[in-house]
């Protein structure tokens, strides 16, 4: 049985309750929005500010340059249409979800693994086991054996990297046929799409969009990179230079606060 380990989050003293990291080159990211330590409570304390309308994406061929595979672009793409679609309140985009698959497993390619172009990353990405020792506790699933080959501890799982009990709550099918493949970059997305929205409200406000990303990994350089990412994303600015597992984290996604919208 063939597993690529995705060692993405090295835990720091992170509340036990948060989760899961993002990218490199000749290009540079501007500097990282600074985000008080105090926004690592679970509630964001940044003051809210209305976010300007986001811009219309960079053509795909851009994107594709900026190191997005097109499988990958493609699952981002048409997440955050469909979750948009269904919860227009929540203001999701496709870079969003792009940072945190950049952050999370470099779009699926975590460690040398190649994303096909079924969505799915061979080997499969499979996190370190959640044993209580490096990382906070979390009991393995029933099916957990099927699942990364482990009875007995739980792993952060694919390339948006949920472990199996939030997978249950917030993942679907891309092709709205069963509960989804939490390994297949197109199932995964639209799972992190509804879990953002569920987690932050309104991101189309600093509050909302913080809040959401702290829900996915309870770190403040992890939100901080994320929102850098997707700001470089939208504006087509090269992410290269910025190594895969650099930014301290928690756990995969445990929960998030609202509903999820509609898959």
């Amino acid at each position: 049985m063939l597993f690529l380990v995705a060692s993405l989050t090295q835990l720091a003293g992170a509340d036990p309750v948060g989760s899961p990291r993002s990218g490199d080159g000749p290009g540079r990211v501007a500097a990282l929005p600074r985000v008080p330590s105090g926004a690592a409570t679970g509630t964001a304390t940044v003051a809210t500010a209305p976010s300007a309308a986001l811009p219309a994406p960079p053509p795909v061929g851009d994107l594709a340059a900026n190191g997005i595979p097109g499988v990958a672009l493609n699952a981002y793409r048409v997440a955050a249409a469909r979750v948009g679609g269904a919860d227009p309140r929540c203001g999701i985009d496709w870079a969003l979800l792009a940072a945190i698959g950049r952050v999370e497993s470099d779009h699926g390619r975590f460690g040398g693994a190649t994303l096909r172009a079924d969505g799915t990353s061979v080997p499969k990405i499979i996190g370190p086991a959640l044993d209580g020792v490096r990382f906070p506790y979390v009991p393995a699933p029933a099916d957990g054996m099927a699942l990364d080959g482990d009875a007995r501890y739980a792993h952060a799982l694919g390339p948006m990297q949920f472990i199996a009990s939030t997978w249950a709550l917030y993942g679907a099918s891309a092709t709205g046929t069963g509960p989804g493949d939490v390994f297949d970059i197109n199932d995964a997305a639209l799972g992190a799409a509804r879990y953002l929205c569920a987690a932050g409200g309104d991101l189309r406000t600093h509050d909302g969009l913080v809040r959401a990303v702290l829900a996915y990994n309870h770190v403040d350089a992890y939100v901080a990179t994320v929102i850098a990412l997707a700001d470089a994303y939208r504006g087509g600015v090269p992410v290269s230079g910025i190594p895969i597992g650099d930014i301290s984290g928690a756990l995969p996604p445990l929960r998030a606060t609202g509903t999820p919208p509609p898959a």
